[in-house]
């Protein structure tokens, strides 16, 4: 699922969140998502929601149980 979403970012977030931002990791249901920039940050902690819904909604399923966001790409936790 990981691999489908990362292939279809852009379909499912659209394309201007896409521009903004990556997936980076997914570790006990919680989705990394690199931002751009501290504007762009801002943004997405109001779209957390429903952005969450949509990614629920394209793997048909309550897989994504929290969305959080980060600058930096590299910090982000890793499966043991």
């Amino acid at each position: 699922m990981r691999w489908k979403l990362w292939r279809k970012w852009e379909s499912v977030v659209g394309p201007t969140i896409s521009a903004q931002s990556m997936p980076v990791g997914f570790v006990n249901g919680i989705l990394y998502v690199w931002v751009k920039n501290a504007v762009w940050m801002q943004e997405m902690l109001f779209l957390a929601g429903p952005l969450k819904e949509k990614i629920n909604a394209f793997a048909e399923r309550n897989w994504i149980k929290q969305v959080r966001f980060t600058l930096n790409q590299h910090e982000v936790p890793q499966v043991q």
